[in-house]
């Protein structure tokens, strides 16, 4: 008596829905821990050249602290200091960086150092034009998620 194993067939159709699945489901990873309202927590900025400054450094950390991300799931992003709008555009998370594209065109990009449910850590160079001359360095910001 031969004795046949029965034989399973993976159904191609079944394969291909799990690949849809996992390219068009939703956002994972560090953007979706992104989307939602951020509150400037911690700034640190660490000046690799040009005169010291320490009004200028002082002003942006204060101006920070009074500052909100505000990501939206479709892609686009408003910063907020205080009450007033102080830019949008869109943003994506690309090889471990959030780049950030404003209205007027201008892009940053952002090393995400952290990304958790309700901690964000990023850092950028940057250099500012003072009457003094250039500042160049490294900005680390932290944020704070927002309960809705």
């Amino acid at each position: 008596m031969k004795h046949t194993q029965p034989k399973f067939r993976f159904p191609l159709t079944v394969l291909l829905f799990l690949f849809l699945l996992s390219m068009f489901s939703c956002t994972s990873g560090s953007e979706g821990k992104l989307i939602g309202t951020w509150k400037g927590s911690d700034f640190l900025f660490i000046k690799t050249e040009g005169p010291d400054l320490v009004v200028t450094i002082n002003g942006g950390l204060e101006q920070h602290l009074n500052s909100k991300l505000i990501f939206k799931e479709e892609g686009t992003y408003e910063k907020l200091v205080g009450e007033y709008d102080n830019g949008n555009g869109t943003w994506i998370v690309e090889d471990g960086q959030l780049i950030t594209t404003g209205e007027n065109g201008n892009v940053l990009i952002y090393k995400l150092l952290k990304v958790t449910d309700d901690e964000l850590i990023t850092s950028h160079d940057v250099s500012l034009d003072t009457p003094e001359g250039e500042i160049k360095g490294k900005i680390t910001l932290s944020y704070t998620k927002e309960q809705s």
